[in-house]
């Protein structure tokens, strides 16, 4: 008998234990921490997608629950999906839940945080988000890597105005270091989505009478620094993106800006965290570029420099509507382009905030201006 009493304690454990980590976790710190003083909402147990049934001092919470079983936004309810999807925007999660977590308990006053927050409100109240609907007009004004200011007006007459930095820690609700363990589970994790549409031809070359043809796309910061790509007609009439030892410059842009998987070319990451510490991981290089596309970014390459054997340079990926970018400098050997598969190594620093860098810091004297080399 004890020792089916004893069988049945640890089956009771057991089952507990497991439900506990059957049931979803927090996509951040500060979400777990909000979820905390909001008792009545059963975290654990939502199901995945959107769950807009619950309230917080009277007014409609908008909670969401992502494919890995984490909730990974909690907020009040100001926006609808249509106007999500109309204008996607990093605005609409971060209002939410700022305002939501300013009226949790906080060891700092509302006010206090806002102010190191840089949070401005410069017309109207915080109260006013909660008497929007479809009467009111709503614009989203930008500068690029800097700040945002969301107004709301009735009737020609603005009632409400925000006005916030484009600081990615404010915006996300997370310090540098837990960016960094995030960045590195999403990286570890990802996965290509099957409906992933290969990119598409540039239709200017059926009118290509050469056998190369370059796609030239934009510049960041200094002409050096671009997202250009190189196509090469084979003997058959193909054309394809070109990856070739006989062209080392253009091969590499295309290995580190295509999403599309031109070779077996993977990339050993030495991932750069904060305190000097460094983390390793392996990722296929157009996974890689996939995954900053769908995070927002837009890549960019530079060479650097270039010997027999190499081609060293940088791949930014800065976020305009987030105020960071992710900087992976990378050793290339030529080699492996001919073979269309080998290993690359990289030095990755992720979520580089912008928000607050005056643009002449910008001064990259070690990548010349120079004519397109092949």
């Amino acid at each position: 008998m004890r020792i089916l009493l004893r069988f049945l304690s640890f089956c009771s454990l057991w089952l507990i234990s497991y439900a506990a980590i059957a049931g979803n976790t927090f996509a951040t710190q500060r979400l777990q921490r909000m979820a905390s003083h909001m008792t009545n909402i059963p975290f654990e147990k939502l199901e995945k997608g959107i769950n807009n049934s619950y309230t917080h001092n009277g007014y409609p919470i908008n909670i969401r629950v992502n494919q890995w079983n984490e909730v990974e936004h909690i907020g009040y309810t100001y926006f609808t999906e249509e106007q999500r999807t109309v204008m996607p925007s990093p605005i609409y999660d971060f209002i939410e839940r700022y305002t939501l977590d300013l009226d949790l308990p906080n060891e700092i006053s509302a006010i206090e945080r806002m102010r190191i927050d840089h949070f401005i409100i410069e017309i109207g109240s915080l109260q006013d988000l909660h008497k929007l609907d479809t009467n009111y007009s709503m614009r989203v004004y930008s500068s690029q890597f800097k700040r945002y200011r969301v107004c709301w007006s009735l009737e020609d007459k603005q009632v409400l105005s925000l006005l916030f930095d484009m600081d990615y820690q404010v915006l996300s609700g997370c310090d540098a270091i837990e960016l960094e363990s995030n960045f590195l589970r999403k990286a570890r994790r990802f996965k290509r989505p099957a409906d992933t549409p290969l990119m598409p031809l540039p239709y200017e070359l059926d009118k290509c009478t050469d056998n190369y043809y370059i796609e030239e796309g934009s510049n960041y910061i200094i002409s050096a620094i671009r997202n250009d790509l190189f196509y090469f007609k084979d003997s058959t009439g193909v054309w394809s993106l070109l990856c070739n030892s006989s062209k080392p410059y253009w091969s590499a842009f295309n290995m580190m800006l295509s999403p599309d998987s031109i070779g077996k070319f993977t990339i050993d990451v030495n991932f750069d965290k904060y305190g000097y510490q460094t983390e390793l991981f392996t990722i296929p290089a157009c996974d890689l570029v996939l995954m900053a596309k769908m995070m927002g970014c837009t890549p960019y390459f530079a060479v650097k420099t270039r010997t027999q054997n190499s081609i060293k340079g940088t791949l930014f990926m800065p976020n305009p509507d987030q105020g960071y970018c992710h900087m992976l400098t990378v050793e290339i050997p030529i080699d492996i382009m001919n073979a269309r598969k080998g290993v690359i190594q990289g030095r990755l620093f992720v979520y580089v905030p912008l928000h607050n860098i005056s643009d002449h810091y910008f001064e990259f004297q070690n990548i010349p201006h120079r004519k397109r080399k092949k």
